[in-house]
């Protein structure tokens, strides 16, 4: 069976984490395993990996989210000489909403139908 601790490990391969970050972190991935495991239908494989997957994926987006509100900067970008260089939180968001799509589309067999559905642009 899927645990926050394999949730947290595969977050570990996505992100590095600051001091006093990973207790943070095991919280964020109890939040979304349980998220997760919501959505299964009663006889799903409770030790699919797609379920570590998706909440490690969606775990993700929710530190990028986070990581972009605490730098209301947006862009942060340096110049020598010729060279130039430049970070663009935006793209932060779009590789976590990217991995966090694929990731619950991989997840869907495993799901209960249900009447309400999620769109992730």
């Amino acid at each position: 069976m899927v645990n926050a601790w394999n949730v947290l490990k595969r977050l570990e391969q996505f992100m590095d984490f600051g001091s006093g970050e990973k207790d943070k972190a095991l919280s964020v991935c109890v939040a979304n395993l349980e998220k997760v495991l919501s959505t299964l239908k009663p006889d799903s494989d409770r030790g699919d990996c797609r379920i570590t997957e998706a909440a490690a994926a969606m775990s993700y987006y929710d530190f990028a989210v986070r990581a972009v509100a605490d730098n209301s900067e947006g862009v942060t970008s340096f110049k020598a000489g010729d060279v130039s260089v430049s970070k663009s939180h935006q793209s932060l968001i779009e590789i976590a909403s990217d991995l966090r799509r694929d990731a619950l589309q991989n997840l869907a067999p495993l799901c209960a139908d249900s009447d309400f559905f999620i769109t992730l642009a």
